[in-house]
This record gives structure tokens, C-alpha cells and sequence, in this order.
């Protein structure tokens, strides 16, 4: 649990190193960084079924939204190929798009503490019955 609570305050300072803040879009892994560090923080000093399911809850959200990210990172670099590539192939476009400037699996950190946190809770003993 420890590791997956560093990851989210690094990944913080890495958004904003990259200023990853011009639309309101760019906010939603600020707040999952935020959610999932404070879950995750709960957990560690009292775990408790209601506690661990919580945290749980913030971590499940964080496959979708990393989907979503990579899909924005993708589309935006699409975007950028279309403008500076307009009579590119679409195939072309695709591989220029892939080793764009917004990194295509930037997004998959979030998922991977994610995950860390969720086996890190797999059998927990504040779940077993007394």
C-alpha cells in the first residue's frame, strides 16, 4: 500500500511539471491523485471494511479513466498529425500520432497503483470475519 500511496503525489508533481492543467479535462487526475492518496492514506493507519471499500471504489475508477486518457493523449496527437499531415494516410498519421508529444501510456500509471492497491487489500485482515 505504500508503494501504490508514493506513486499518486509523484505522478502529481509529474503532472505538474508537464503542465498538465490548460483544460478542465487535464484536473480529472489531479482529483483521482488526490482520492486515491487519501483513501489509500485512511486505509493505512485504520483499515476497516467500510475504509478498504472506499479506497477500493477510488481505485476502480481509476481502469476506465486511464482508458480515457490514453484516448485523449491518442486523439490530440491524431489532432496535431491531421494539421501538420493533412495529405498523410491515415496509417501514417497513426504512427506519427503514437509517438506523439502527449505519451500514449502516461495514462496507464494511474491504473498500474491502482492495481498495486487492490491486491494490496486482496484478503485483508480487517475483511475477515471474527
Amino acid at each position: 500500500m505504500l508503494l501504490a500511496a508514493a506513486v499518486f503525489p509523484g505522478t502529481i508533481v509529474e503532472l505538474i511539471l508537464e503542465r498538465h492543467y490548460d483544460k478542465l479535462l487535464q484536473y480529472v487526475p489531479f482529483v483521482l491523485c488526490i482520492a486515491a492518496f487519501l483513501t489509500l492514506a485512511i486505509v493505512i493507519v485504520k483499515a476497516t471494511p467500510a475504509t478498504i471499500w472506499a479506497m477500493r471504489s477510488v481505485m476502480l475508477t481509476m481502469f476506465p479513466v486511464t482508458l480515457f486518457g490514453i484516448w485523449q493523449h491518442f486523439d490530440g496527437n491524431m489532432d496535431f498529425q491531421r494539421d501538420i499531415r493533412p495529405n498523410a494516410d491515415y496509417w501514417t498519421q497513426v504512427d506519427f500520432a503514437i509517438h506523439g508529444a502527449a505519451p500514449l501510456l502516461a495514462p496507464g500509471i494511474l491504473a498500474l497503483a491502482a492495481g498495486v492497491a487492490l491486491i494490496a487489500t486482496y484478503r485483508h485482515p480487517a475483511l475477515q470475519r471474527r
